[in-house]
């Protein structure tokens, strides 16, 4: 054999032992129907007779502000944006006639920020070809959930993940429990996201995350590649750390000042840079919006009057609950007579501080202006021309899912098979200037709710996920 030929065939050996890197060996029995595939005599949990086929699901999808975010492909590992932050003073002294040296003029000024990638990898389990699809035995039936619970991102996660709606499909159980994961886990990236972390610090299912709300909404922005500071780029963060119907320690400003404050000079900020008519919305938890807008209705009408007798009390009843019903209906704020939308996403951090007394915050981010997102998602398109190139190449066993947002290949052992998924992604927010963010806000709520994000003190479970 030529040396050519040895090269080429260890080559060829080498691609097929990558190709054929072996699953994991052992069979965790996940399945719907059937006796489990790892041979303990167990069965799935809708494995059971004279069970009604119909059920109700008590199980709920996470609410993200992530669903409101447009996509937008790339193939470029680091997005370097830059913001101009200013034109330095002008020097020079003046000149007694138009043949004397004038004085000159100041120098644009920018500051450049790098968004990486973030890094999403998980798998589904581990299952048996030669058992797929095994019943029990007669009495073994399809079962239909008659509320497949919606999802807010149904977009960023895997086609067909969505929805359960043939329970006996074991390929559909398994895309099912992928794309609930990666509901979740974009759930806290796009919020508590941080590209720094590493290890046991990142979020679940992410090689590395990339930068959420809470890293790209504050102060204290430098320059990306000289250090310098860059005040003009900073975002507006205020802590109003006080009860939600008292005064912030600082200024004595209620709730309703301190957020309207906030919104006046941020939009007068937008006006001032000819962004003008930038649209924005107000990101918080759906606890934190019953409360805020409660204490908003009884002091909207009234803020800032200077009047003694100026009591909320001698406000109209009806208004101020038309007011209350209003936003709470329409799921906005009202601020000097403009509605702000309100996204819901239960990912915000939230601190317990007593029995049912939390401490939250809040988001206002610009969404678009001039038809042009400011907030968005940039993921890594696994359709481009190279990576179909060489994916197309050797392996066959290679999916491309939601428009080549995701990438799909598989694991075998013999003839157990597992499915990988990988996802790349970043949120960019292009006007960190034009964002805020108010901290830190206590509020009780009674009302009993549940969660999609387990590890809440909302979160609930239970049952079996077996039969024996």
């Amino acid at each position: 054999m030529t040396e050519k030929n040895e090269l080429l065939m260890a080559v060829k050996e080498l691609a097929i032992a990558l190709k054929n890197d072996p699953a994991s060996t052992t069979l965790p029995g996940a399945q719907l129907h059937g006796s489990l595939q790892d041979g303990s005599g167990r069965y799935g949990p809708l494995t059971y007779p004279g069970v009604r086929p119909e059920m109700y699901s008590a199980f709920q999808r996470p609410r993200s502000f992530a669903g409101s975010l447009p996509l937008m492909p790339t193939v470029y590992e680091q997005s370097l944006l830059e913001i101009q932050t200013g034109v330095t003073e002008e020097g020079g002294t003046n000149a007694d006639g138009y043949c004397d040296d004038p004085p000159g003029v100041g120098a644009l000024k920018v500051c450049q920020q790098i968004y990486p990638l973030g890094e999403y990898y998980i798998k589904d389990d581990l299952n048996a070809l030669p058992k797929v699809g095994q019943k029990r035995d007669r009495a073994d039936v399809q079962r239909s959930i008659l509320n497949n619970a919606p999802t807010d991102v149904a977009r960023l996660i895997p086609d067909a993940a969505t929805q359960l709606v043939d329970t006996y499909s074991q390929l559909a159980y398994e895309m099912y429990k992928v794309g609930v994961s990666a509901e979740r886990d974009l759930c806290n990236v796009v919020i508590q996201g941080d590209s720094t972390q590493t290890g046991a610090n990142r979020q679940h299912g992410w090689i590395g995350e990339f930068d959420g709300l809470d890293k790209q909404i504050k102060t204290g922005y430098t320059d990306a590649q000289t250090g310098d500071a860059c005040p003009a780029a900073d975002s507006y963060v205020g802590s109003f750390n006080a009860a939600i119907d008292g005064t912030d320690a600082t200024t004595s400003r209620n709730i309703v000042e301190f957020v309207t404050d906030m919104v006046e000079g941020i939009e007068a900020r937008a006006a001032d840079v000819g962004m003008g008519g930038t649209v924005f919305q107000f990101v918080m938890r759906r606890d934190l919006f019953k409360p805020l807008t409660e204490v908003w209705s009884c002091n909207y009408l009234t803020s800032r009057c200077s009047i003694t007798d100026n009591a909320a009390q001698r406000q109209d009843a009806a208004l101020v609950r038309m007011m209350l019903d209003g936003m709470q209906a329409g799921q906005y704020l009202l601020i000097n007579g403009v509605q702000y939308p309100v996204q819901f996403d239960e990912c915000v951090e939230r601190d317990t501080l007593g029995n049912q007394y939390y401490k939250s915050d809040m988001y206002f981010v610009p969404m678009m202006w001039g038809g042009r997102p400011l907030t968005y998602l940039d993921y890594f398109d696994m359709n481009n021309q190279y990576n179909l190139e060489y994916g197309n190449f050797l392996s066959k066993s290679v999916e491309r899912m939601n428009g080549g947002l995701w990438l799909v290949g598989e694991r075998d052992t013999g003839f157990c098979f597992e499915h990988l998924y990988a996802l790349r992604m970043r949120l960019i927010l292009d006007t960190p200037f034009l964002a805020g963010r108010v901290d830190d806000i206590w509020y009780n709520y009674y009302a009993p709710s549940r969660e999609a994000i387990p590890g809440s003190s909302l979160y609930v479970d239970g049952g079996t996920t077996l039969r024996t």
